[in-house]
């Protein structure tokens, strides 16, 4: 299979060498190649032939095509970078969000599932789109399920500024029923925010935390209750993580702005959250 990717390649050269000599532009030698890639089953030459229309001439559809060929090969890291390379020629605000969902499929691919949403929040917000919905619910409910450690929820707060959305990560952080009591899984995410606060990238940057709750219950009871709950979180990082008062502020949205509308087991589990909202350097 080797030989024959290098005779794909050698004859491409050979082509090329031949198309200049006659006069043939580079844009449409890498158009030729772009379309031979796209009729090609083999996955090996297809790759090759893609990366031989990139090497004459680079084209956000090629860089598109090689990522999704990469992608479902389940090589992420090439996938994510390909469809970065390719973010760089986008035209049109369509494409940029297909290579965003792209990308965050990508870095779910690698692990990294805050970065995913981000990405994918980001795609939703420039195209309406079901199937980004539908997988963006999926990966929030997977991070749900989970404590975020500090360094991931650093690298997604980094990704939504470099895309330039609003700087946020959402995070179940689990309180007793009814209460602002946090749970032994609540205090595993609130230890982890400390660590963001205090030895990471992020220290003595300012934060907002904002609690949300479900759309079960009475408008003020939620409010009230998303109020302690963020106060819990902020006094927990100052007594434990010795946190400037001044660093982080606690705000209570109750049911004002779900995630999800309508009441059920989902929905709520994503709906009741407390927002890392990242505001400035201090």
């Amino acid at each position: 299979m080797l030989h024959m990717v290098r005779g794909v390649v050698i004859l491409g050269l050979l082509a090329r060498a031949a198309a200049y000599s006659q006069g043939v532009q580079p844009q449409q030698l890498a158009r030729q190649s772009y379309e031979r890639a796209m009729s090609e089953s083999d996955g090996q030459r297809k790759e090759s032939l893609l990366k031989e229309s990139i090497g004459t001439w680079k084209t956000f559809a090629a860089y598109y095509a090689l990522g999704n060929l990469q992608l479902d090969a389940h090589r992420y890291k090439d996938a994510r970078e390909s469809f970065q390379n390719g973010l760089a020629l986008v035209d049109g605000v369509a494409p940029m969000a297909a290579a965003y969902f792209k990308i965050g499929l990508a870095s779910e691919g690698q692990g990294q599932i805050l970065d995913a949403i981000a990405w994918l929040e980001a795609s939703l917000s420039r195209v309406d789109d079901p199937t980004v919905a539908r997988e963006l619910k999926r990966m929030r409910l997977a991070a749900a399920g989970r404590t975020q450690s500090a360094e991931a929820i650093a690298r997604a707060l980094t990704s939504a500024k470099g895309i330039g959305s609003s700087p946020k990560v959402d995070l179940q952080v689990n309180f007793e029923f009814d209460q602002a009591d946090l749970t032994p899984a609540g205090r595993a995410q609130a230890e982890e925010l400390g660590k963001l606060l205090t030895a990471g990238d992020y220290a003595g940057y300012r934060f907002t935390f904002v609690g949300h709750t479900d759309l079960k219950g009475g408008e003020d009871y939620n409010l009230n209750l998303s109020q302690r709950r963020a106060d819990t979180v902020v006094r927990y990082l100052v007594e434990r993580y010795s946190v400037a008062s001044s660093q982080i502020r606690a705000v209570g949205r109750g049911m004002r702005e779900p995630l999800y509308k309508g009441i059920s087991e989902e929905n709520d589990r994503l709906n009741r959250r407390v927002e890392v909202r990242l505001e400035a350097a201090k």
